[in-house]
């Protein structure tokens, strides 16, 4: 991450709790801000309690560089939460947003939509790096598309050379891309490859 610091505008970071995903990372959020010096940071927010961190993100030294946050969206999530976390959000002028699973349906985003600022398709089982794009997910963005038109979408996980081109096409407006940077020999040059293809498909839809 930290050899994109100034680079990429934005730079998001996982934070998972081992709950609501598999897997685990890094949870102190203040340390996780430190290693950001140049960047913006968005948050996705992969844990029970996304208010407690919220919370406790209003008096770090680092929260100014949080520009975006979102939570998971499941089929059990109480209401209440993301509610608290998209009002929350907002009170902080943070954009906002929810971020669905493969398997989660949209009509779930119904009783939200009007208070996202985006909604974040997760690609792959969420939790680890490195999984491959399912391709319901496809599908599930060309309706949101459809069905939400003044809503930000983007999609994280699973994103590689090979078929970023699919989902830019599908509708998204932001990729989040981890290890098809990350996993190459030369990341810097792997995120300006990544760039320039979703450039050159955006000059092209204008003229279109």
């Amino acid at each position: 991450m930290a050899i994109l610091d100034g680079i990429a505008p934005l730079i998001q970071i996982d934070l998972a709790d081992g709950v609501l995903v598999e897997g685990k990372t890094y949870l102190d959020l203040e340390k996780i801000l430190e290693t950001v010096k140049k960047s913006q940071v968005e948050l996705h927010f992969m844990v029970e309690d996304p208010l407690k961190y919220l919370e406790a993100l209003q008096t770090m030294p680092g929260k100014d560089k949080v520009r975006k946050v979102s939570t998971q969206i499941v089929k059990d999530s109480p209401s209440e939460v993301l509610s608290s976390f998209l009002t929350k959000s907002k009170n902080m002028d943070l954009e906002e947003g929810l971020s669905l699973n493969p398997e989660t349906p949209l009509t779930l985003l119904q009783p939200y939509i009007k208070n996202l600022n985006f909604i974040q398709f997760v690609a792959v089982t969420p939790g680890k790096q490195g999984g491959i794009l399912q391709p319901e997910t496809i599908e599930k963005i060309t309706q949101a598309r459809r069905l939400f038109p003044n809503t930000t979408l983007q999609v994280d996980g699973g994103i590689k050379k090979e078929n970023i081109m699919e989902v830019l096409q599908a509708g998204v407006d932001n990729v989040v891309i981890g290890s098809g940077i990350f996993g190459e020999r030369d990341p810097v040059s792997a995120y300006k490859e990544f760039v320039s293809i979703e450039k050159s498909y955006r000059n092209s839809a204008n003229q279109d």
